[in-house]
């Protein structure tokens, strides 16, 4: 008895696991149940185990992008903005989708096809599409046509099917351009192999005259194609005579202008001239550079010379004189050189010796060698002498009176001779240029910064008072000085949120963490900041919720939980601005006002 009964049970189950064929994790089912091979949990709920041991879709509104349900169809008739329905109860962003997952479509409408990467985005392609017309396979995954029917040919260009052979780009079947080396004759609607006749033509009607040239070439009057605008007649492609009012050039090119060496192909335009003659860009004319003293020896100019014949070399004014590295010349002759050159008696310019830097500068020489300085008074790099002169960089008179000193040495301005300004805490630390009383710096080295409190000069931008150079202790207006790092920030703007303690703050703490002394007029709050005390007009929990009215000045005030009151000219009509992270943008308006998608107030209009 036991026997049968296991017998039947068995036949009973395999019955059951040949008639539901239940799959984890394919057809929209989770779990199967190991025993009856039904689905017992589906992937999101907008599916329910149904009796054949799948998933059935099934419409709730707020899930898969559906606004509003039909209960008994179970099918999502109103999608989110941007969405489209689909037949198992939710939206896809795909339109004539069948069924989706979470927005992305997985299985199109019947007559579409389902395009795309399963990393990209997908369409529902119609399959009628006039850019399959004829196609026999099409790429899933480029929705492009791969193989065509038989009798036609995939084209290269558009991936689409024509009766032509050899087309590059076709229309619903109609070839519109060949294939290179090809050209469309029009009566026989055929792509024919171009030969010598033909060179360069893309169509043709009566096979002697070409009615369209390729890209980049021109249809001369004689039928044929040339890379040259204003041709009348060619040979292979070549031009070898010009329309009426054009030259024919040694290049084989047509120019609108007299005296022209080389045109442009494309607009006639002359591109240099022949000996003799500069060319003027402003109007693309040849113009003799033997008449004008301004242009002579050039070869193209715009609003003076810009290029001249060999040997000659351009100036700095703009002239072409034979002289090297000049900057200013008068009949050929040069009388200025430029910067690291100087003037020779011959009127050359020869190259500073012992110079090693020339910089945008008035002298001509702006750093020499080791064991040398600058003199600008005849423009040559000295060499040291004399060891009380050897921190000397310039000098601007004799070999006694240094003007400029070497990094790392300061003038002094008593026996013009320089001293070391290496020192950490000496008053003139870092300093180039003292006051004659050597009690303060006037001008500091470079990458160093003049205190205004102290007339020291500090490592540190901002920095009002400093001790040893690299240590802040009091800074300008305007900023706040960080305790940790002994550094000088902007205490009116708010840049990024570890910065948000400098607003309004003159000082921080040790750790830098929070404000300790804030500017008249605030106070510090529980959070550390800077709270204004003076604009705020109402306070709950120790919270700002109104400001003074908007002053005249277009500063307007606004409520912010951090700081009380905020002044920003963007934010009219705005009481509060509670955004950490941006305090340009309002978070509440004044009656009569909303905001808009730039967080600023605009009025609200009744169109009743």
């Amino acid at each position: 008895m036991k026997k049968n009964i296991f017998i039947i049970t068995f036949i009973i189950i395999k019955f059951i696991l040949i008639h539901n064929s239940c799959i984890d994790n394919q057809n929209y089912c989770k779990k199967c149940h190991p025993l009856t091979n039904k689905c017992i949990i589906c992937k999101t709920d907008n599916f329910f185990p149904n009796n054949e041991g799948g998933c059935t879709g099934k419409c709730t509104i707020g899930k898969n992008y559906c606004n509003k349900c039909d209960l008994e169809e179970k099918l999502c008739i109103e999608c989110q903005s941007n969405f489209y329905s689909d037949n198992v109860g939710g939206c896809s962003i795909v339109p004539n989708c069948e069924s989706s997952y979470n927005g992305k479509c997985n299985k199109c409408k019947e007559e579409f096809i389902l395009i795309g990467d399963d990393n990209g985005f997908k369409i529902c392609k119609d399959k009628n599409s006039l850019d399959f017309k004829n196609c026999k396979t099409i790429n899933k995954k480029t929705g492009l046509c791969q193989e065509c029917n038989e009798g036609f040919y995939l084209n290269a260009g558009d991936f689409k099917c024509s009766s032509t052979e050899n087309c590059f780009k076709s229309t619903y079947g109609i070839c519109e351009s060949c294939s290179d080396g090809y050209y469309f004759e029009k009566k026989m609607e055929k792509c024919i192999l171009i030969e010598d006749s033909f060179a360069y033509c893309k169509q043709t009607i009566d096979g002697k005259n070409c009615d369209l040239c390729k890209n980049n070439y021109y249809l001369a009057e004689d039928g044929q194609c040339t890379d040259t605008i204003m041709c009348s007649k060619t040979e292979k492609g070549k031009c070898i005579q010009c329309s009426k009012g054009a030259i024919l050039l040694k290049d084989n090119t047509c120019s609108l202008e007299e005296n022209c060496l080389n045109a442009d192909k494309d607009t006639a335009l002359c591109n240099s001239c022949m000996k003799n003659f500069y060319l003027d860009n402003k109007d693309k004319r040849c113009k003799s550079n033997r008449e004008n003293n301004e242009f002579k020896h050039c070869l193209i100019a715009n609003e003076g010379c810009r290029k001249c014949e060999d040997p000659y070399n351009l100036g700095d004014d703009l002239k072409c004189i034979k002289t090297e590295f000049c900057s200013e010349s008068e009949n050929e002759i040069c009388t200025k050189c430029a910067r690291g050159y100087y003037l020779g008696l011959d009127h050359k310019c020869t190259k500073v010796q012992h110079c090693i830097y020339s910089g945008n500068t008035d002298y001509a020489c702006d750093e020499c060698e080791d064991n040398y300085y600058y003199n600008n008074l005849n423009q040559t790099c000295m060499l040291v002498k004399d060891d009380t002169f050897k921190n000397c960089k310039m000098s601007t008179s004799n070999d006694t009176i240094c003007s400029v000193c070497k990094s790392n040495y300061y003038l002094n301005l008593t026996d013009f001779l320089c001293y070391d300004n290496t020192n950490k805490g000496d008053i003139l630390y870092r300093c180039s240029r003292p006051n004659p009383e050597m009690t303060e710096c006037r001008i500091c080295e470079d990458n160093y910064y003049l205190g205004s409190g102290d007339k020291k000069c500090s490592n540190i931008t901002k920095c009002k008072i400093s001790e040893n150079g690299d240590k802040c202790l009091a800074c300008e207006v305007c900023y706040c000085l960080d305790l940790k790092s002994g550094k000088c920030f902007d205490n009116e703007f708010l840049y990024e949120e570890n910065q948000k303690i400098y607003i309004a703050c003159n000082r921080t703490n040790k750790d830098g963490t929070a404000c300790e002394q804030c500017l008249e007029g605030y106070e510090v709050n529980e959070e550390g900041l800077c709270f204004d005390v003076e604009r705020c007009i109402e306070k709950e929990n120790n919270t700002c919720i109104k400001c003074k009215e908007d002053p005249p000045d277009y500063l307007y005030y606004c409520a912010n939980k951090y700081y009380g009151c905020l002044q920003n000219y963007l934010l009219s009509n705005c009481l509060r601005c509670d955004n950490i992270f941006d305090l340009y943008v309002c978070t509440e308006c004044k009656e009569g006002y909303e905001l808009n998608k730039y967080g600023l107030c605009q009025k609200i209009y009744n169109n009743n």
